[in-house]
């Protein structure tokens, strides 16, 4: 029997997600459960279709569903934040308006663990992307470091991510003592990276094998996601002002050079092929000294390194 406690808040951000918004509600109302959730809705003023659908959906299961409208788009990481806040449930699971889910008990599944683990802040799982035509291009994560075992902020920091959004977590949210605002904060538009180190910094993730939802991956033009309007170096300067916000917000608690490190190098050689060396530096400027210092040691290196193998394996 159900409790008139809710159990699970689901939070469903929307931006323009016409296309998409059907079956990502739909992969909610499909869920098999023993307990009460309910589905917090935030739409940043999208231009389309997108809240007659959501409307439709409230007036079919008003009980269900909670609607926060934004009056003028304020970015993903805001509007994800703002159902955050809106959110009453014991756990929060989070979807965004162009992804779905493909378990019918995944809600269940994941609450089922946090209530037999107390010692786990979160429960998250394999997530798959897929193109627009739903062919399978990939899976994360796909470590045997973490894939069926517990993530923890020194796995994290070592490179062994996993999925935020595919994560159901104990509602942080709850305490108003705690300033999360960090996580809207650090960036408009990314969150994925700041939500996990706040949950990692309070506790420990466990990381099912199991794959129960999917990311739809879209990079084309006339599209609204991130991977579609923002270009290789601008990702680049969006995550380096992302990591250098968290490390004052941790107050230099975490060494992020590794990252420093792994994202400068994966765009260097890219500005290095399209001859946008100076590009490059404008953000480059922004790293933190020590990862400069590293990074003109690192790479020169990794390039030697490289070319030595290329000429003993001719």
């Amino acid at each position: 029997m159900q409790s008139k406690e809710i159990t699970v808040s689901v939070g469903l951000i929307v931006y323009n997600h016409e296309k998409y918004l059907r079956q990502a509600i739909e992969s909610i109302l499909m869920q098999e459960v023993n307990f009460k959730y309910e589905i917090i809705v935030g739409d940043d003023k999208s231009t389309d279709n997108s809240r007659k659908i959501i409307l439709e959906y409230k007036e079919k299961y008003p009980d269900k569903f909670v609607l926060k409208f934004k009056e003028q788009n304020v970015g993903g990481t805001k509007n994800f934040y703002d159902v955050f806040m809106e959110s009453k449930g014991k756990y929060i699971a989070t979807l965004e308006g162009d992804d779905y889910w493909i378990d019918n008990k995944k809600l269940q599944k994941t609450v089922n663990f946090l209530e037999d683990n107390s010692t786990y802040l979160g429960v998250s799982h394999v997530i798959e992307a897929r193109d627009f035509e739903g062919n399978y291009m990939s899976r994360h994560p796909n470590s045997s470091k973490i894939v069926g075992k517990e993530a923890t902020i020194n796995l994290f920091l070592e490179g062994y991510y996993f999925s935020a959004v595919a994560t159901v977590f104990r509602n942080i949210f709850l305490d108003r003592t705690q300033d999360y605002a960090i996580y809207y904060k650090a960036h408009k538009f990314v969150g994925d990276l700041t939500l996990c180190l706040l949950l990692l910094d309070k506790g420990k993730i466990k990381v099912l094998d199991e794959v129960m939802s999917v990311y739809r991956f879209r990079r084309v033009d006339g599209e609204s996601n991130y991977n579609s309007i923002r270009n290789a170096i601008e990702q680049y300067n969006d995550h380096i002002d992302i990591l250098n916000a968290l490390d004052h917000h941790f107050e230099n608690k975490y060494d992020f050079t590794r990252e420093y490190l792994m994202r400068s190098s994966n765009i260097f050689t890219y500005c290095i092929k399209q001859n946008k060396l100076i590009d490059f530096y404008t953000v480059f400027k922004k790293v933190p000294y020590k990862s400069k210092v590293i990074f003109c040691g690192y790479f020169p290196l990794q390039t030697l390194k490289f070319l030595f193998r290329k000429l003993i394996t001719k």
